[in-house]
């Protein structure tokens, strides 16, 4: 684990005090092996709202990933008491939902795929974000007893409900790298282009996060990988993948706003 101090929440910019002291913000969420922290960089109240928008993707879209694979977790007593809902097919035909305990269940990783960030298509655009799709993996080294167990031929997990909270989390991921690499001082609040949907006052997400066809980075990576590139108008972009040793995983590109 790596930290950065900051010292001053990286959305509002308060400053500690004997009632909020501030906490440690992780880079990437904790629950998907975030490492590297900014030391004393977000104040409660921000906290309560990125911690919002990263459970709805941890705890629930990837809950099946991250129960069957173990991922970090702060809620180990909630996790052995855990039962994960499945759909299946069984070989008479019924479609049912059975829920099991995760040593039975498969490893399965669904991402999502969205449009190309709308302010660099030119296309039109009202609000939110827009999925194209989603990239799927399965685990032979967890395939679960679900087939066996249930007598089933099609075994489906419930995900992807929350694409603008992968958005934002996207954008909070970018946004707080850029700070680790060019200090909070680098950036103005009314030049950070995606800090007002990260904090829920806009939803205008699919405006700045979105997957283009470029491709940044290859399977070099043991877990999750970052790129930054300066435009023209001193211009900050930056791309996402998670899962980096995964060759074919989406990337995501933020465009994050201007360096002073």
């Amino acid at each position: 684990m790596t930290k950065t101090r900051i010292g001053q929440c990286i959305y509002c910019r308060a400053r500690p005090t004997p009632s909020d002291p501030l906490s440690d913000e992780h880079i990437f969420p904790f629950g998907i092996y975030g490492k590297q922290q900014l030391g004393k960089a977000s104040c409660k109240t921000c906290r309560d709202i990125t911690s919002d928008f990263e459970g709805k993707v941890q705890q629930d879209d990837m809950k099946n990933l991250r129960s069957v694979i173990d991922f970090p977790t702060r809620h180990l007593k909630r996790k052995k008491e855990l039962k994960l809902p499945h759909e299946i097919v069984t070989k008479s035909g019924e479609v049912k939902v059975i829920e099991v305990p995760s040593k039975h269940a498969p490893a399965i990783m669904v991402l999502s795929v969205f449009k190309a960030p709308a302010h660099l298509s030119n296309e039109a655009y009202e609000e939110g974000i827009e999925m194209t799709g989603y990239f799927m993996n399965t685990s032979t080294k967890y395939p679960g007893t679900i087939a066996q167990d249930h007598n089933a031929t099609e075994v489906a997990i419930y995900s992807l409900r929350w694409p603008e909270a992968w958005g934002r989390m996207f954008a909070k991921i970018a946004y707080a790298f850029a700070v680790k690499e060019y200090g909070l001082s680098r950036f103005k609040e009314e030049d950070v282009y995606v800090l007002n949907a990260i904090l829920g006052k806009t939803n205008d997400i699919g405006k700045w996060v979105g997957c283009d066809r470029e491709r940044v980075f290859g399977d070099e990576f043991d877990d999750q990988a970052v790129g930054l590139w300066i435009v023209e108008d001193n211009e900050l972009h930056a791309v996402i993948k998670l899962f980096a040793w995964l060759n074919s995983v989406p990337e995501y590109h933020v465009r994050i706003g201007k360096l002073s």
